[in-house]
């Protein structure tokens, strides 16, 4: 029908995609659904009818670098929903790296979809990928599912608006020259800015190099817990394979899933909110969108929002969130888990003005600690959506070294691991330093007895010191076994075998050469990322 149709309009210069994309979305309307259409860009005017294919794009590092900039500037004639290749089209294979930093992309994007051409080498099955990556990209994604409050909520605002939730960093910074010329970098929705990877990292030190541009404000990098101030340049940020360069504004409020997959991914029952550090003094709001998912009754509004506050006290101890009461349709009760990232564990946790005890126990109502990225984690029992719900959060001050050692504690213990893991192949000889297992157990000692963070991060700075200086010492150590050729570092390998001998000692030797650069780089990130 739609054929015919086609050809009895005759009309010059229509863009028959175009016109194909208008009967596609006005069919699904007609029967009262709410329209989708994933196709072709049908030219100027088709942000009507998204969601767009950007094409047969190549499986390489240049394609996946243009990405960002090309979907960010899209905004720019309203076009909000690019959907990618992830992993490229063609030739079809892709390194693993490159598509471990392609999923990640994927994740902060409008639309998150793989696919390939045919072609047995192209795997696209994240779980079919060794280890690390593997488990790196299969975390990504879990990471895209608990966002969706986030982007269901922005993808309200770009239809109420008719700003694309994702869009360059022009757009809020017009004045900034650092705005236009950063590429790479783009505004995802009211609270984050994104800097995807899109380079391979340093074969040696297994990190990636990244020119950031930290806007004007105060944001916090999500992956490593570092306080940042704007705007300036950060030219010489490095990141492991798991990270990606996150900035969320100080005090952000960030709705979430709970859970990726099974019952508490529901959110009718239960909503994750994530609170970022606020300045004394400092208030924030997010307003979550919900509505039935089907139909286009959300056209007229039929919808409900939740209004999430948080407020610091002027002497920076006291934290108060209030959850509700929920406007328009929606559930009759609802839980909570409420997520306090990158700051202190509390002294005390009172809800509707009853005290929270402190537990170690998942899915029970009470707070605990995650040591690892100093995150406190409140769950909050179901309770009527129609009145609020008031969190208390106290805080004891934090010391001038306690404060020196929260900031990018997550990044450096994340360095820390990697040079634990990079001296792995040597444990047949000798245990790694203990000063590096006591610095990269810092994390799990605070998630056991919360009270002592204050005295572990007023320590961290000096253990990773400590722990630099006993895995050189360690490094060089080993260094000298490897070319003295203990069977303990060739086990398998024929002695006798002189290129098989000279490959395995350029791989332990590479080992102990990340090893030191990884503790180099967390010794020096955090001043780094101060502006130190």
């Amino acid at each position: 029908h739609q054929s015919r149709v086609l050809r009895s309009l005759h009309l010059p210069g229509l863009n028959p995609t175009w016109w194909l994309n208008y009967l596609h979305f006005m069919e699904q309307a007609s029967q009262g659904a709410r329209p989708l259409v994933f196709h072709r860009w049908g030219g100027l005017g088709n942000h009507h009818y998204q969601i767009g294919f950007s094409g047969d794009t190549h499986a390489n590092w240049a394609s996946l670098a243009f990405q960002p900039w090309f979907t960010a500037t899209a905004a720019n004639v309203g076009y909000a929903y690019w959907s990618h290749d992830i992993g490229g089209h063609a030739p079809g294979a892709v390194g693993p790296e490159l598509y471990t930093r392609w999923i990640q992309f994927g994740v902060y994007s409008p639309v998150f979809r793989t696919h390939t051409t045919k072609n047995p080498d192209a795997e696209r099955r994240v779980w079919a990928y060794p280890e690390p990556y593997s488990d790196i990209m299969q975390d990504a994604i879990r990471r895209r599912a608990l966002l969706f409050p986030y982007l269901y909520t922005e993808a309200r605002r770009t239809y109420d608006t008719g700003v694309a939730f994702l869009h360059p960093l022009y757009y809020d910074w017009p004045e900034n020259d650092e705005a236009y010329a950063t590429r790479g970098e783009y505004v995802f929705g009211e609270q984050m800015v994104v800097a995807p990877v899109t380079a391979p990292s340093d074969p040696r030190t297994g990190l990636a190099e990244q020119t950031l541009w930290v806007p004007p404000g105060s944001w916090i990098d999500a992956s490593s817990g570092a306080r940042l101030e704007g705007s300036r340049l950060l030219k010489r940020h490095y990141n492991t394979l798991e990270q990606t360069p996150v900035l969320v504004k100080e005090g952000a409020i960030v709705p979430q899933r709970v859970a990726a997959t099974g019952a508490d991914a529901c959110l009718a029952a239960r909503l994750g909110v994530e609170v970022w550090p606020l300045k004394p003094g400092q208030s924030s709001r997010y307003d979550v969108y919900d509505d039935t998912v089907q139909g286009t009754s959300y056209q007229k509004d039929v919808s409900a929002r939740l209004p999430i506050q948080a407020f610091r006290s002027a002497d920076g101890s006291d934290l108060r969130i209030v959850i509700g009461p929920v406007q328009g349709a929606s559930a009759p009760a609802r839980a909570y888990e409420l997520r306090l990232p990158a700051d202190l564990p509390p002294q005390s946790v009172r809800v509707n003005g009853h005290p929270l005890a402190f537990t170690d126990r998942v899915k029970v109502s009470g707070w605990r600690y995650d040591g690892n990225t100093l995150t406190t984690i409140i769950s909050v029992a179901a309770s009527a959506v129609r009145k609020p719900v008031v969190i208390e959060v106290s805080r004891s001050p934090v010391s001038e070294a306690a404060s020196v050692g929260r900031d990018g504690f997550q990044g450096r213990l994340t360095l820390l691991r990697a040079a634990y893991d990079a001296l792995a192949p040597f444990e047949r000889l000798h245990a790694a330093p203990d000063a590096l297992v006591l610095a990269m157990q810092t994390g799990d000692r605070m998630a056991y007895h919360p009270a002592s963070a204050p005295t572990e991060l007023a320590s961290f700075n000096g253990r990773v010191s400590d722990a630099q200086s006993a895995v050189a010492a360690h490094a060089d150590m080993l260094a000298k076994a490897v070319d003295q050729k203990l069977k303990q570092l060739f086990y398998g390998i024929d002695r006798h075998d002189a290129q098989a001998m000279a490959e395995r000692a350029a791989i332990l030797h590479a080992a102990l050469n990340r090893a030191r650069s990884l503790m180099t780089e967390a010794v020096s990130s955090g001043s780094e990322l101060r502006g130190g």
